[in-house]
């Protein structure tokens, strides 16, 4: 009974953006590029905030993010059908990676 009860009312959650649809609709014009470089300042430091992710330079801007974000999937073709932000998380990881802390002994 409680089972039933608890997921009667619960909803699907809805899909997660793709790789191809972020991108194109990160080109559809002016409003929907500025709305994905809010997204990227959001995404950005939503998880720094868990976990660094990639070690920015200083200077780096959320414009900056935006478009290597939106490179990788332009430029990988054969992941853009795959979840936007685990591709723009991989983006950011290997345009700026953090150095290797040295191996204990």
């Amino acid at each position: 009974m409680f089972v039933a009860a608890s997921t009667a009312g619960a909803q699907a959650e809805p899909p997660n953006t793709t790789g191809n649809q972020f991108l194109a609709y990160c080109s559809a014009g002016e409003i929907e590029k500025a709305t994905c470089e809010t997204y990227m300042r959001g995404l950005w430091d939503g998880a720094i905030a868990v976990h660094p992710l990639a070690c920015l330079p200083p200077g780096v801007n959320h414009r900056q993010l935006s478009e290597i974000g939106l490179k990788m999937i332009r430029d990988n073709p054969q992941l853009a059908h795959r979840d936007a932000q685990q591709i723009i998380m991989a983006s950011w990881m290997r345009a700026f990676p953090c150095p290797r802390s040295p191996a204990r002994k």
